[in-house]
């Protein structure tokens, strides 16, 4: 029989699904045209293109993204804003755009549209904003957020920060990096309206301008902790806070918890905050340490460790961990070097031996090399 030479072969629909799914993971802004070149191929591919496109929305400042027409978009499809589940949005520079008079109507809108909305992180490094801080506001009434992410922020007081949380009661996960304020007055513990982020299970602290002031109004329920690395000296003013962690013993639930350290400082922090777990149920401990690969900064690091393995195991609460993992980030490029598997060997059998007490309770180690050559 002839065949028809005309005729054309034709995938299967659910190999073309799985094509654009495939098309989903590829990092980089071709993912993204690629994906809007589906959804307009046929309606067919259009609902898992739509999927893939909305899910995860990132909306960035550089180079200027669209926020006006997403938001738009959103608050005239609850469709459409059905499908997103995560949304980072950096508002920076946005007043240069002159889209920040109009984004808090329009996200004020658009919020009610976005009922699984599960994870929300927003950026701004541009100083303090009324207009911009209006804008949060309105984002945070996403009351289907479990996850929140606020990075880079200026306030005018601890006071107003708390304030932007205290509707968070919804919130399970919080990240707080990189934010300040400018009137250091202390906020009491007993100023807290009651429930404030009650539901709150894993906190994140990560350079922000002092710990000690949201150790203190968290909720003691807290199981997962992670805290550092600290803000870098040069960017630390004569009259910052100073923490002392003393309020690490109100969290009597910790299971886990993750410490880490920048290239500049001596490490004795994390040590002062280990001897202040008051928690029996702290099983899993990480480590991070960040050296420039100097010999001074190598002598620091076994010193910590030979007193962070004498006190692991003298403090009856902290003979519990059973498990502990160490990251050491060098700031060079040993990758270069023919021999740095063999130097990474050599690295984590000299940090195994500075913990021998913690190897004698059998605690399970394990150590990570990593190499940072721009630091």
């Amino acid at each position: 029989m002839a065949l028809n030479s005309t005729h054309k072969p034709v995938l299967p629909l659910d190999v073309c699904l799985e094509v654009i799914d495939a098309v989903s993971i590829v990092d980089g802004n071709h993912m993204y045209a690629t994906l809007r070149a589906c959804a307009l191929t046929c309606s067919a591919w259009l609902r898992r293109a739509r999927h893939h496109l909305y899910s995860e929305v990132f909306l960035q400042h550089h180079p200027p993204t669209a926020f006006v027409p997403f938001f738009r978009t959103i608050s005239c499809s609850l469709e459409l804003g059905m499908l997103v589940k995560c949304l980072q949005a950096d508002l920076s520079n946005r007043e240069e755009h002159g889209e920040a008079d109009t984004l808090p109507v329009l996200v004020g809108k658009a919020i009610g549209n976005l009922p699984n909305l599960r994870e929300l992180y927003l950026r701004y490094v541009c100083g303090i904003s009324a207009t911009i801080h209006s804008l949060l506001r309105e984002f945070l009434r996403a009351n289907s957020a479990r996850t929140l992410g606020l990075v880079g922020w200026t306030f005018d007081s601890f006071r107003e920060l708390v304030g932007y949380l205290e509707g968070m009661s919804h919130v399970r996960y919080l990240t707080i990096s990189e934010c300040f304020w400018v009137d250091l007055a202390v906020y009491e513990h007993s100023e807290i309206k009651p429930g404030f982020c009650k539901n709150l299970i894993e906190l994140s602290l990560d350079g922000n301008l002092a710990y000690d002031p949201f150790l203190q109004i968290m909720p003691a329920s807290i199981r997962f902790l992670r805290m550092g690395p600290h803000l870098p000296e040069e960017r630390r003013d004569t009259y910052d806070p100073v923490d002392t962690y003393d309020c690490i013993t109100r969290f009597t639930a910790l299971e886990w918890l993750h410490l880490a350290g920048n290239y500049q400082e001596k490490y004795d922090w994390i040590l002062t905050v280990l001897t202040n777990i008051r928690s029996p149920h702290v099983r899993a401990l990480s480590l991070e340490y960040g050296l420039s690969g100097t010999p001074e900064s190598e002598d620091i690091l076994c010193g910590h460790l030979v007193d962070l393995d004498r006190l692991l195991s003298n403090m009856p609460l902290l003979r519990t961990i059973e498990n502990i993992t160490v990251l050491k980030r060098l700031w060079f490029d040993l990758k270069s070097v023919p021999d740095a598997e063999e130097q990474a060997a050599r690295m984590r059998r000299e940090l195994a031996s500075l913990l021998r007490e913690c190897q004698q309770r059998r605690v399970t180690l394990i150590f990570e090399i990593e190499f940072d050559p721009f630091g």
